[in-house]
Parts: C-alpha cells; sequence; structure tokens
C-alpha cells in the first residue's frame, strides 16, 4: 500500500505505511509499520512484515522454531513450522498467494507470528489461521514481552488493512490461548464454542495413580472387551511405523473414519477434502521435517482392529484421530487403544493427553478436567458485518441443528427431507352458502 494514512476499521488507529527496501531474507518484503497516537500504538523500533509468498515462509524457518523454542507452549503444537510447512504443502495453492502471515520484528529480531490465510468465502476475503482443517487450535506465536496484546492487535489491524478483508475469523482459539485477550478486546463476535478434554497425567505422577479414578466395574469391562477382541486372534499394537508404512497406515486411519462417518450419518468437512489423507499420510511418514505426528494400529489377528493418530509436542500428547473397523464395534477396540495410548504416554513422561474438542462421553472418561475451545469473528466492511452478524450467528447454526436433526439412513431421510421441503399447499376454495 503507497497511501501516506490509511484509516483503520471500526475506529481502532491509523497508521502510516511505507515499504522499506531491505530485505530480511529472500522473498520476505519487510513493509515498515509506524503508529498514529491509538490503542494499537506500537514502538517505533518495531517493524511489522506480511508474507505473501511460500518462498518469505520458507526462509522464516530457522527464526521461526527459535522463536517457538523460546516462547512456544505445548498446547501451539499447531503453530509450529514444520506443522505449517506440511500444511500448505497440501492446502495453499501451488504459489502460496494466499498467505498472509504477519511478523514483528523488534531492532530486527523476530518476537512474533500470526499465521494467516486470505481466503474467499462467499464473495468476501476472509482472514483466517493456518491450518484448517486439520489444525486443532489456532494461535499466534510471541515471546513474553511487556506489550504482547499490543504488539498482537497492530498485527492483526496491519493484516486487516494489507489484504483488505471483509472479515477475520479466528477458529479454535483456547481459553489460554495467547490470542484470547486480543479478540476480547476487540469485542469479536463469538460464533461458536466447545469444550477440549483433557487428561492431567502430570498431577497423578504414576500410571497406578491415574488408575485409581476407574471404578472396579470399569476395569472388569474393559478387560471382559479384551478378551472378546482376542477371540479373534492375538492382539498386537504397532507404535514404531516409519516412513511407507506410517503414510498407509495413516491412508488406513482415514478410510476407517470415514467409514464410520458414514455408517453414523454424518458430515465431515476435514474428511470429505482429500488433501486431508495426503496431509496426514505425510506428516505421520516425513522425518525430514517432523511434527511430533505419530500413526499406530491396534490389530488382532493381523487385522486392523482401530488406528489412532497423535501429535506430540513439549510434553502434551493430542489424540487427534481415532477410528475402528466397523466389524469389531462389539469390542469396543478404541477404548483398549486410549487405555494403551495413556499406558505409553506414561512411559514417555507426557504430562497431558489432550482428547481436543469436540466434548464427548468416552473422552470425559479419561479426562481430568476441558477447556473452552472458540471461533471468533471479526468484521471489517459492511459486508463482513452482514456475513457476520445475519449468517454466522444465526443462519449457519440453524442450518447444523437441521443436519444435526436429519435421520441417518436412506429411508427415513427421505421422509424427514418431505417435511423439511414442504410443497405449496393448494388452497381449497370457501364452500359457497
Amino acid at each position: 500500500m503507497t497511501s501516506d494514512i490509511h484509516s483503520m476499521v471500526q475506529g481502532h488507529a491509523l497508521f502510516r505505511i511505507g515499504t522499506l527496501g531491505h530485505e530480511f531474507a529472500p522473498g520476505l518484503r519487510v513493509t515498515q509499520f509506524l503508529p498514529v497516537v491509538g490503542p494499537s500504538d506500537v514502538s517505533a523500533v518495531d517493524v511489522i512484515a506480511i508474507v505473501r509468498e511460500r518462498a518469505g515462509f520458507e526462509a522464516l524457518e530457522s527464526e521461526w522454531n527459535a522463536l517457538f523454542e523460546r516462547a512456544g507452549r505445548s498446547e501451539q503444537m499447531f503453530q509450529t513450522f514444520n506443522w505449517l510447512w506440511h500444511w500448505s504443502n497440501y492446502f495453499c495453492a501451488e504459489e502460496a498467494a494466499d498467505l498472509a502471515i504477519v511478523t514483528v520484528r523488534r531492532a530486527g529480531m523476530l518476537i512474533a507470528i500470526v499465521p494467516l490465510v486470505v481466503e474467499r468465502t462467499l464473495g468476501l476475503r476472509q482472514l483466517s489461521f493456518m491450518g484448517a482443517p486439520v489444525s486443532q487450535y489456532g494461535d499466534a506465536l510471541i515471546d513474553p514481552v511487556s506489550d504482547m496484546q499490543e504488539v498482537l492487535i497492530a498485527a492483526l489491524e496491519f493484516a486487516m488493512a494489507t489484504t483488505r478483508a471483509d472479515v477475520v475469523r479466528l477458529a479454535k482459539v483456547r481459553g489460554d490461548a495467547v490470542m484470547a485477550p486480543v479478540v476480547a478486546a476487540l469485542a469479536a463476535v463469538t460464533t461458536g464454542s466447545e469444550d477440549a478434554p483433557f487428561a492431567d497425567l502430570a498431577a497423578a505422577r504414576t500410571q497406578a495413580k491415574y488408575d485409581e479414578r476407574f471404578s472396579s466395574k470399569t476395569k472388569k469391562n474393559r478387560r471382559r472387551l479384551e478378551r472378546r477382541l482376542a477371540e479373534r486372534g492375538a492382539i498386537g499394537l504397532d507404535w514404531q511405523l516409519s516412513g511407507r508404512p506410517a503414510a498407509d497406515a495413516a491412508l488406513t486411519t482415514m478410510v476407517l473414519k470415514r467409514a464410520w462417518l458414514k455408517a453414523h450419518g454424518q458430515l465431515s468437512r476435514a474428511f470429505s477434502d482429500r488433501r486431508t489423507d495426503r496431509f496426514f499420510s505425510a506428516v505421520c511418514a516425513n522425518t525430514q521435517r517432523p511434527a511430533g505426528a505419530r500413526v499406530s494400529l491396534l490389530t488382532t489377528g493381523g487385522e486392523i482392529a482401530n488406528a489412532a493418530i497423535t501429535i506430540t509436542v513439549g510434553g502434551r500428547q493430542a489424540v487427534h484421530i481415532l477410528a475402528y473397523g466397523m466389524k469389531f464395534v462389539k469390542c469396543a477396540p478404541g477404548v483398549l487403544h486410549v487405555e494403551k495410548l495413556i499406558e505409553r504416554a506414561f512411559a514417555d513422561g507426557v504430562g497431558t493427553v489432550d482428547f481436543l474438542s469436540p466434548r464427548h462421553d468416552y473422552k470425559l472418561e479419561w479426562a481430568d478436567g476441558s477447556i473452552r475451545v472458540a471461533d471468533y469473528a471479526l468484521p471489517v466492511s459492511r459486508l463482513g458485518k452482514a456475513y457476520t452478524h445475519v449468517y454466522l450467528a444465526h443462519v449457519r447454526e440453524a442450518l447444523k441443528a437441521i443436519l444435526k436433526a436429519r435421520p441417518k439412513n436412506s429411508a427415513g431421510l427421505l421422509a424427514w427431507a418431505r417435511t423439511v421441503i414442504k410443497p405449496p399447499q393448494r388452497q381449497t376454495p370457501p364452500t359457497p352458502h
């Protein structure tokens, strides 16, 4: 942008923007962001840039990793460079023209990254976190500077200005995320929320202490299910998958999960997109840019009964995908697999097993608590306001409720459709007297 003064949205502040000639790295155009007095003031030594091309993203690798090493938290596993590098291979265009990664440098040092993309939705330009639909938490990375909130607000507003976004949609923001106070300060609209259950293994300290929460009845029931599964053949558990076997196992996990969704009449954005298959196949198999992804298989008689994909970073293990073969439903192999995952987590020194959102009863059986995970929208233009306050706040939720209420089998679905989409009723003329 070349204009001297650009009026920011919603009256937050005014910024003077001019491009600097210096490049910190090839492909990374650095833009100086000079604030005018207002709520988003940032020190004049701060330089805020936006990376729009893949080459600029790649050039950030060492600094990104260094920032995560200094300031990253285990729940920010979906903001590591390696995770988003794999994601961009499958969910960005070849030239990654939709990237909008905001970086903030203080005295030349990278202190913050807000990983965003620009998407077209219903004719709107929408800013959102990198990582959808495979990332389960959205957040920014920032050093623990005293003005964290002001820096992140400025970065977000800068992205809005430079991309001409109509709306900012920040999905899956944890209640303890560094972006949580930012969306609150900007009065973002909450468009949805879920709970993410977790098991606090560090508090239990030992497997025996953790297991005390389960009643004798629950333990007996699990052993009964294990014997039932063993009747089909010897039970095996394969953890050490890598390379091509890991890639194939990840694809098998996708097949099992998709079959389960179909059997239960459920729709999933992530699993309806074949790029999800390719992404998990790559991220589970890759050893050059590891992102903590691991696939494990529970077998009986050599046949896969259950598959799991977990992500482990910094002492936290996220159970991302669990899927069982439909023929084993009466054996509940997922229960045994989770039990083994937790045993392995204790052995590996994992402090938290994160079951991610949404909340389900089977997750609560293993969990110690949960944390709120919310979706937010910040309208920028008039069109963005209409989209946020009409579609996101009302229409979308109504559509979700309708889909959730629909029958799971085809016969019931047809009958349900007839009640939802009713033909116009012919008016019977009144009988003359």
